[in-house]
């Protein structure tokens, strides 16, 4: 997953970016051209359940363990990071979304469907979407099994064309015409570490939404008024808080599963989209209080704990809650515990400065991470996995500010050398290739 996103606050009405901090994830999969010079990797002192490392131009990190790496020889490879299968893609392939099963899509438009073998299995022509469309005005916004929902908009004030096409011979299956439909707040994709989906939210506007299935592109729900950050998606259910009051909703029956209400009442963030991850929780936050909902029972659950606060810490003698798990410091440790069970898991050390990364996807990960004397590039960063309370990173420095986080348990980590960053400042360029790149995870083994 390539991102430039912003780190934010768990509280707040509307997931606002918070600027300046290690929010700003760490660019995977840009490849500029600028020569990056062999590097000595043990100088970032990343330690952990240390999956894959190199001196790469680029690389992708996808769901389900799937990574794709461009060595210092730009030959690309598909790899799996539990078992250890591989595959070369060839120096051409960019992989720009990575399905469940190893099939990959490259490029724009034509974009490409790949197995994990590199073989073609269909193609989306140039102008599929209108012969006055190229790849550029062209955007992936998310994918089933079977298909793959592109949209393009000319320019922000255009109507936007947002359509499904089939995964296995390209054809396209359905089409819309969306007034207002290219506005920023309707340009959210949906994270590609998040993998498959089953609906999409398509925006109009500043507050109108529709939920679609991507299969056949009939509409399942629709608002007029659902602001951005109001709406939270989560595969078959979906969360909308209006004034202080959240409902959750079955898109296949129709159904109310469950409501609840509070003063303050404002959706926990998702990370980076309205679509929240099959690992993460529903959650509506109440000022001192946050409210889960516990998908086994149909309910919400109160835990009297605030969501994780601008300053992004857990302060020390007191507790945040992050998705759903509790996080309560006492001096350098900080005690996990899943919320929705009230089941203490364990306790991790980790210096009080340390900060929540909390735009990147919910799910298992726990990131956290301080940065050097407000030096982005100096930044070191800790991952947990919250289910077990293992440690995945823990120790690093001298990273590139944030982590790109499956919510599945994986997570990518990258560093720029100096020299090199120097030359994309004086460029003006904002995304470039790492110096160096980590992958760790909740099961596999090393790369070979």
């Amino acid at each position: 997953m390539t991102v430039d996103e912003a780190s934010t606050s768990s509280g707040g009405s509307r997931w606002k970016n918070v600027a300046g901090v290690v929010g700003i994830v760490a660019v995977i999969g840009v490849i500029a051209a600028i020569y990056v010079q062999s590097t000595n990797l043990s100088r970032y002192g990343v330690e952990g359940r240390v999956l894959w490392s190199a001196k790469t131009m680029s690389a992708t990190l996808g769901p389900d363990g799937w990574y794709v790496d461009s060595g210092e020889d730009t030959a690309k490879v598909l790899r799996h990071a539990s078992t250890g299968e591989a595959h070369d893609t060839g120096s051409f392939a960019d992989a720009d979304r990575i399905l469940e099963d190893g099939r990959y899509l490259d490029g724009g438009l034509p974009l490409v469907v790949r197995s994990r073998e590199g073989e073609t299995l269909a193609e989306i022509p140039d102008g599929a979407l209108g012969s006055d469309l190229n790849s550029i005005d062209v955007q992936l916004v998310a994918t089933s099994d079977t298909t793959v929902v592109l949209r393009a908009c000319p320019d922000a004030d255009a109507v936007a064309v947002v359509a499904g096409f089939r995964l296995d011979d390209g054809g396209q299956t359905w089409s819309h015409q969306v007034e207002g439909g290219c506005a920023s707040e309707g340009l959210r994709p949906v994270p590609q570490t998040l993998g498959e989906q089953s609906h999409v939210i398509i925006r109009s506007g500043e507050t109108a939404a529709r939920v679609l299935s991507i299969d056949d592109g009939t509409e399942v729900t629709a608002w007029q008024d659902a602001p951005y950050g109001s709406i939270t998606l989560q595969d078959d259910r979906i969360m909308r808080q209006t004034g202080q009051t959240a409902v959750v909703t079955d898109l296949g029956t129709g159904d109310r599963v469950a409501r609840t209400e509070c003063a303050d009442a404002a959706t926990m963030n998702p990370g980076g989209s309205e679509v929240l991850a099959t690992e993460g929780t529903l959650a509506l936050t109440c000022g001192d209080s946050v409210h889960l909902f516990d998908s086994g029972g149909g309910r919400f659950v109160e835990v009297h704990a605030p969501a994780v606060g601008p300053d992004q810490l857990v302060p020390d003698g007191g507790s945040v809650v992050h998705d759903r798990y509790l996080l309560a410091r006492d001096g350098a440790s900080v005690t996990i515990t899943e919320a929705l069970s009230d089941e203490e898991i364990g306790g991790v050390d980790v210096p009080a400065d340390f900060r929540i990364s909390t735009n990147d996807p919910r799910g298992r990960l726990l990131v956290m991470f301080r940065t050097e004397d407000n030096d982005d590039l100096d930044t070191s960063i800790r991952i947990f996995d919250l289910p077990s309370g293992d440690e995945l990173m823990s120790e690093s420095r001298k990273l590139s500010p944030g982590a790109v986080v499956a919510p599945d348990g994986y997570a990518m980590v990258t560093a720029y050398g100096q020299e090199e960053a120097n030359q994309f400042q004086r460029m003006k360029v904002t995304r470039a290739p790492s110096d160096g790149a980590w992958l760790v995870g909740i099961e596999g083994q090393p790369a070979r």
